[in-house]
């Protein structure tokens, strides 16, 4: 302990200086004076437990007497002392046992940074002093505690302590406070020790403090706590505790390997691992492996562990792969290592974390490569060598765009000797550090950085706002590591930015203050990020709180997804996804049917199963339902809970998948993030045209790399499905593979289920199959693992096999020359021809709106049809041989249902094996009617003799699709139909007659408009709101454009419809046949191998950023999303898509985003979200100020400079959608009823309206949501703003605020005190005279250019109406038939003349 010889120099702040002159000092001596009093309580306690201690051998023991002497005559006391010496355990117990000795009141508090050791802990010490834990002994942590009034023992968590100092302001009610672990500088400890350092020297100065630290730097802590004296300063003792080590462990370095012949200079300036140091270090296992256990005194019968400490995930995988590489390499058996290389990293399962204690089998020695959690986490005690690379990575947050990096950086010392420590507990070893000695000893940190300097501040800011002794700034400057005074003011910009604190401080704004609202005080409450926080209290707001709980709870505890890096893990968060696109709601889905199977079953091993099979983890689940409990109660205690009763919102399961999607929506603004193509929607829907050959891209992907003129692609098809299917053979029958000599391309269309319950047969939001999901997926996961390597057979084999299979036959001239099919009596097709534009027809079945079955009411087809029922039903058939062959497409008579004798003809589609029979079930399509039945053989009937010539005759009934709509995506976020809507479907036309106009025929499907009675059956569904508007696909507007023409051509040319109506009666096509049976070609024959490219799909896309600081920077998504795979699920909508993440990591240049959520797909809905949730916005207009163009949203600007409050975090969004007074009105309303819920009175810290008050209130909040969500809005052209991140100054408007003085009038009560201010009017001008004739002429000349055939300009002609560049004839056609195009038509009241 030394004496100052002055002032201290050093840049800490001393006790002195943050003394309250103004704090009675009578006041203190009459408080201090109650506790001494108190003694009398300790009375009976010392009669009623054993004071005394058991002598044990620990090294703390032979400090005991210094340690007590230290602490009575100091106010605070550090103690130094290594893992193991027993501070933790026998300090506490020192105290107690001198309380006793000298008859004295004790209440002493110690805190602990994690909860399970403070538990532990507690349980141990209580078992010490044989007294039941909860008693003289006890803990509290979270909702979990253990103590009464007995208690004088008490271990917490540090944010247990600070919490309870932080509402009391004293520690005047502790005798003792100790802070163990202070080492590990979290951001609470830190914070703690302001708080601590205030209270001593102000109002608990008899208090004594001890603070305890594993680390070979404890002076940093002693001369925070100096005391004044006359003479200068006096440091806080320390007092060092020393562990004798049991065995010896001996430590080498990068330069002490020379047996290895180490050739490399580690680059320092740049840490990290490079391919030399990996082999080097596999190397440096072999030598381990080599040496003799003896030489160290090994007392294990199986070979000790090494450990290998690398900074992350990827450096283990890689560090695996140099092991397995260079084992392979070793020639000589008996030299070769036999390992078992196992992996420990926080993102496994707990289950495989336990693995590691595992005993290796006979002659295996276990390596383990794993992160710092095995640094004090986890604790291996067979470990005799430690390979260290030196290297830790930590997590850092940029405050100003507050997204965080995982950074690598060189460990301290302190963490290179806690690793060390990892050897030597039950036998001698080593310690080999992959750094140079001299930069070990002379370049390294002697600790690792606070959290405080580097992770994010919230918490911090907002418990220095509840501490009520100044301003944050001023606050944290007494911190032992001062936070930068940029990052304070970057934080307190983001907790305005969420709601949690004021734009002003008593009206007046403050860049580096502001008022704590009510939401901030919540947030402080809750053991949360902000941000989760904040979709908590929107929960409550929109009356789906239970929901907000679970999925925040689910976002905060480690993943509950079991993380394993494959198909069959992504399938099955998808599954949980159930269509929403959402890793929160695929939280809410995982959690709900784990508890309630947990309610059910218990914690057994059918539990553990289920868990493990449906990719959940179990451990990770637990602990998130005890942080469900532990928010709720917070919850509670702070009088916000489910609301129940008569009056209470209620929203059903479609609309609450909507409203929490709008929540996260709120609670993680601004993480707004736009699925973008490349060049445009219009242009990728023509490429996805081209690159897959006219095949629809919602279910087909495509390999490049295959050379149709070496190899015959049909022999290859079995291979193609099982690389998709991943050796499951069951999904073959649901692929379709063909193969494209032109472009030496294989394309796999994925046929989907046939069971018409799942009409989507997909499990993510849209119109794309889940299995081009997979595909892709498979393709990023297997990149390394050649997957798409396939065996193919020499040309001479290849074409020898083909053709005895019958597959086609061989052409000197030609090559290869597929099979072809003959299509009977195409004549007799009912699909509509070219020139019919309207078909009388009746529904025969009904599957949804966009796939029903009509079959024509014309005289011909009513004859043919009922010619075939009769020939199938007016005798008896024959049944199929007991060992007859089906195969699938053969054509049968079945049963139509199931128990009737009425016969109709089925093609044959899957089949399945029904164990419990035996027999074999297929499903068979009715190609006359349009439904799928499964049934088994012997309800087969054969069609033989007479009855052949049916099998020529094709279906009666085809295929078709409404034109222009899709489901609702307010009641569908899925974007799937609901039972609801099917139901009314079906009412409505099934076994009806209609006049079907066709509007396209694309393969074998119309789409068509049904119209009946003066009733068009798409509008009704819109009307009806179980349908919204959608665009028609890119080949169906083709389609569409060339019957038009067609029919335009017919009507005017009377001898060209007679030869057209003339030839179609003597079609007789054939094509290529792609259904030829899978071949599996001899594997002797299968020499050669071709790596393919793929799989692909034109639909993938990327997100783009909106806010500022991050709008030019590349942006992925987390491996484990089930948004990893992006796509553009509904391709031919051509408004904006938004995804919302709720975190976002930095790598390099690059945005990592974590749970990710799609939002429903209705126009607009990023802007609509943005303005209803931003803490201000303004609405830019074109230059002729007729239409909002963009919306710029943030924190707005500083009226006294113009300069905008938090640049990064201005987000612009260009709107596609029309934007009117209606909507601003609606929003305004719903940001006032927001605020009010959350209001407080003057001088209150609770909200000032009742509960029946915000009910009502509530119930108002989902009027205005669902009135702005179903308001129907038209679309625009895309139009930037000049200079979009730039606020328009206005005198007449304050800091932070975009409302208007008319806007806020009498409604705007709230004003500055506005979590939610109102937004300004449109205060929109009507398009002028002259530019509306312009643009009617403009839109009359498209019009007629388009009637022609003569050919466009070199770059082509500009839509003025909608600001689109069309290169080519057709481009303007299909132009004209968008719904953009219709709608500016329809905004300038042009009316089209007829399409041609």
């Amino acid at each position: 302990m030394d004496e100052a010889a002055g002032p201290s120099t050093s840049r800490t702040s001393n006790l002195e200086d943050v003394d309250d002159e103004g704090a009675s000092l009578a006041e203190e001596d009459e408080e201090h004076t109650k506790a001494l009093k108190a003694k009398e309580m300790m009375a009976p306690l010392f009669q009623r437990y054993n004071f005394t201690m058991k002598k044990n051998d620990l090294p703390i023991n032979w400090n005991k007497p210094e340690i007590l002497d230290k602490i009575r005559s100091n106010a605070v006391v550090v103690l130094q002392g290594a893992t193991g010496c027993g501070k933790t355990t026998q300090v506490p117990q020192y105290l107690l046992e001198e309380a006793f000795e000298r008859k004295e009141y004790c209440n002493i508090i110690v805190t602990q940074p994690r909860k399970i050791a403070a538990i532990s802990i507690a349980r141990r010490v209580a078992q010490e002093r044989k007294c039941d834990l909860g008693t003289l002994v006890g803990y509290k942590v979270g909702l979990k505690e253990q103590h009464n009034e007995d208690t004088r023992l008490l271990y917490v968590t540090t944010g247990v302590l600070l919490q309870s100092l932080i509402n009391s302001k004293t520690m005047a009610t502790y005798t003792h406070v100790i802070l163990d672990e202070v080492h590990e500088r979290e951001v609470d400890m830190d914070f703690l020790l302001i708080v601590v350092r205030r209270l001593l020297s102000t109002n608990s100065k008899k208090t004594k403090v001890i603070l305890m630290s594993a680390t070979i730097d404890a002076k940093g802590f002693s001369e925070y706590f100096k005391i004044p004296k006359k003479s200068g300063y006096l440091s806080a003792p320390v007092i060092s505790v020393e562990r004798p080590r049991l065995h010896v462990v001996q430590e080498f370095y990068f330069d002490d390997l020379e047996k290895l012949k180490v050739d490399f200079q580690i680059d320092y300036e740049a840490p990290g691992i490079s391919e030399q140091m990996y082999n080097i270090a596999a190397k440096l296992v072999v030598v381990c492996d080599h040496l003799k256990g003896q030489e160290f005194g090994d007392s294990l019968e199986y070979k000790p562990s090494i450990i290998i400490f690398l900074p992350g995930i990827n450096e283990i995988e890689k560090m695996e792969g140099a092991l397995e590489k260079l084992i392979a390499s070793i020639q000589n058996a008996a030299q070769r290592p036999n390992l078992l290389i196992m992996k420990l990293h926080s993102t496994l399962p707990a289950d495989d974390q336990t693995a590691v204690f595992r005993k290796p089998g006979p002659n295996q020695r276990k390596v383990i490569l794993s992160t710092n959690i095995a640094e004090s986490s986890i604790t291996v005690p067979d470990i005799k060598f430690v390979i260290d690379f030196c290297l830790q990575r930590i997590l850092v947050t940029d405050t100003l765009t507050n997204f965080s990096t995982l950074r690598t950086e060189w460990a301290s010392k302190s963490n290179c000797i806690q690793r060390a420590g990892r050897a030597g507990r039950l036998m001698s070893g080593r310690v080999y550090r992959l750094v140079d000695r001299r930069f070990f000893e002379n370049n390294m940190d002697v600790s690792t950085s606070p959290e405080i300097l580097r992770c994010p501040l919230e918490t911090v800011v907002l418990k220095a706002k509840l501490l009520e002794m100044g301003t944050p700034p001023s606050i944290l400057a007494l911190a032992m590591a001062p936070p930068n005074l940029d990052d304070i003011r970057n934080t307190i910009l983001l907790l305005k930015e969420v709601g949690a604190m004021l734009r002003t401080v008593k009206g007046n704004y403050d860049q580096l203050d502001g008022d704590l609202t009510y939401l901030g005080r919540i947030m402080s409450k809750l053991p949360l990020d902000i941000r989760i926080s904040k979709l908590i209290m929107l929960g409550y707001i929109f009356s789906v709180m239970e929901e907000a709980v679970t999925i925040g709870a689910g976002m905060n505890v480690k993943n509950i997804f079991l993380n394993q890096n494959s198909v069959k893990t992504y399938s099955q968060k998808m599954y949980w996804a159930d269509g929403s696109g959402s890793d929160a709601i695929a939280i809410l889905n995982a959690y709900t049917a784990w508890k309630s199977r947990q309610e059910q079953a218990g914690d057994t091993a059918d539990m553990y199963n289920w868990a493990r099979r449906m990719s959940l983890d179990r451990k990770s689940l637990i602990d998130m339902a005890e942080l469900i409990h532990e928010v709720k109660d917070r919850l509670n205690r702070s009088g916000l809970k489910p609301v129940s009763g008569p009056n209470r919102v209620v929203w059903n399961a479609r609309e609450k998948t909507v409203i929490l999607k709008v929540i996260l929506a709120g609670a993680f603004y601004p993480n707004y993030f736009i699925p973008m193509s490349v060049g445009g929607k219009e242009l990728m829907e023509r490429q996805s045209f081209t690159e897959l050959g006219g095949r629809d891209p919602c279910n087909t992907v495509f390999f490049t790399g295959f050379d149709h003129e070496r190899y015959i692609g049909p022999l290859y098809t079995v291979q193609i499905k099982k690389i998709l299917s991943e050796g499951d053979y069951s999904k073959h029958q649901a692929m379709k593979v063909m193969y494209d000599r032109t472009t030496n391309r294989i394309f796999v269309t994925f046929l989907g289920t046939t069971d018409e319950r799942d009409q989507r047969g997909s499990f993510m939001p849209g119109k794309v199959h889940a299995d081009v999901y997979r595909a892709i997926k498979l393709r990023k996961l297997g990149a390394r693992n050649r997957i798409t390597e396939i065996r193919t057979m020499r040309q001479r084999d290849a074409i020898d096999y083909a053709t005895s299979a019958g597959l086609g036959h061989w052409e000197d001239a030609n090559g290869w020359v597929p099979r072809r099919k003959i299509v009977r009596n195409a004549h007799l097709s009912v699909l509509p021809p070219i020139f019919r534009e309207k078909v009388v027809c009746q529904v025969t079945h009904v599957v949804h709106p966009n796939k029903f079955f009509l079959r024509p009411e014309d005289n011909r087809n009513k004859d043919i049809f009922r010619e075939i029922h009769t020939q199938l039903n007016a005798r008896q058939l024959h049944p199929f041989p007991a060992d007859a062959n089906f195969a699938m497409g053969q054509m049968v008579a079945a049963p139509v249902q199931e128990n009737q004798e009425t016969y109709a003809r089925a093609v044959l589609r899957s089949y399945r094996n029904v164990r419990t029979t035996g027999s074999v079930s297929w499903t068979v399509f009715f190609i006359d009617y349009g439904h799928t039945a499964a049934m088994e053989e012997t309800a087969f009937r054969q069609l033989d003799d007479s009855l052949g010539q049916l099998k020529d005759i094709p279906p009666r009934a085809f295929e078709a699709t409404l034109t222009e709509i899709q489901p609702s995506a307010i009641i569908s976020p899925q974007g799937s139909w609901t039972t609801e809507s099917i139901h009314r479907f079906k009412e409505l036309v099934l076994g009806k007659i209609f006049v079907a106009k066709v509007y396209s025929v694309v393969g074998v499907v119309a789409s068509v408009e049904l119209s009946r009675d003066e009733i068009r059956m798409n509008s009704e569904l819109i009307r009806l709101k179980y349908a919204q508007y959608a665009e028609e696909s890119y080949i169906s507007k083709l389609d569409h454009d060339h019957r038009e023409r067609k029919q335009r051509e017919i009507m005017m040319d009377e001898n060209l419809r007679n030869e057209v109506y003339r030839s179609a009666e003597l079609t007789q096509n054939t094509y290529e046949d792609d259904e030829l049976e899978d071949v599996n070609p001899p594997e002797d024959k299968l020499r050669c191998k071709v790596v393919l490219s793929g799989p692909h799909s034109p639909l993938e896309t990327s997100a783009s950023a909106t806010i500022r600081s991050s709008v030019m920077k590349p942006v992925s998504i987390e491996s484990d999303s089930v948004n990893s795979i992006l796509l553009d699920s509904n391709p031919q909508d051509t408004h904006e898509k938004l995804l919302v993440a709720g975190g976002v990591n930095e790598q390099g240049n690059r945005l990592v985003l974590r749970q990710t959520s799609v939002m429903p797909n209705i126009p607009g809905f990023g802007a609509i979200m943005s303005l209803i949730f931003c803490p201000t916005a303004q609405l830019k207009k074109d230059k002729d100020e007729t239409r909002v163009v963009t919306v710029l949203s943030g924190l707005g600007y500083d009226p006294s400079t113009g300069e905008a409050l938090y640049p990064e975090h201005d987000m612009a969004l260009t709107l596609d959608v029309v934007l009117n007074d209606d909507d601003i009105t609606n929003i305004n309303a719903l940001r006032y009823t927001m605020d009010s819920i959350l209001h407080t009175g003057e001088g209150q810290t609770d909200p000032k309206f009742g509960d029946a008050s915000i009910q009502k209130l509530k119930l108002q909040v989902k009027q205005y949501i669902i009135k702005i969500l179903e308001h129907e809005r038209r679309f625009l052209d895309l139009r930037h703003a000049p200079n979009d991140y730039n606020w328009r100054c206005d005198l007449n408007l304050t800091a932070g605020s975009s409302s208007s003085k008319k806007m806020k009038g009498d409604f705007n009560i709230y004003d500055k005190k506005a979590i939610f201010p109102l937004l300004e009017p449109l205060n929109l001008l009507p398009v002028s005279a002259s530019q509306l004739t312009f643009l009617k002429k403009h839109c009359h000349e498209l019009h007629k250019l388009a009637h022609t055939d003569v050919q466009l300009p070199r770059h082509g002609i500009t839509c003025q109406l909608c600001n689109n560049v069309l290169e080519t004839l057709p481009q303007l056609r299909i132009h004209l038939y968008s719904k953009l195009h219709r709608d500016r038509e329809s905004q300038i009241k042009y009316r089209s003349p007829q399409m041609y």
